[in-house]
């Protein structure tokens, strides 16, 4: 069984929940005054700012030709996270859920393809 989200806002406030804290901040779009691009979806830090985490929010929907995944949020998603560690992020994460449309066999078949090892 798995969680299945309406709207990537509705996944970010549930990772958003999830990490409890008072150093935690949504949508942040600047970092000391200094207008950061892409912005990030969740970034997390400890008080004293040594450990900074980006969390890259990204909601995976099923394709409209095809009975699998439409992979563009997940390429999209690799992109932004690396974008975060040139903004001063110590470790970025890219967090990946499934849109409520989305079938078991699509999230099995999805994670069978990243279990896969390349040789």
């Amino acid at each position: 069984m798995f969680a299945l989200f309406k709207t990537e806002e509705e996944l970010l406030k549930e990772v958003y929940r999830s990490l409890k804290g008072k150093w935690v901040y949504p949508r942040v779009t600047d970092i000391d005054g200094n207008k950061i691009w892409p912005d990030i979806d969740i970034l997390q830090m400890n008080e004293d700012r040594t450990k900074v985490v980006g969390y890259e929010i990204k909601l995976m929907k099923p394709s409209n030709n095809s009975a699998s995944l439409n992979y563009e949020s997940l390429y999209t998603g690799i992109s932004q996270a690396l974008l975060y560690l040139k903004n001063g992020v110590h470790r970025a994460y890219l967090v990946l859920g499934f849109h409520e449309s989305t079938t078991e066999y699509q999230i099995n078949e999805f994670l069978n393809r990243l279990s896969k090892k390349i040789y």
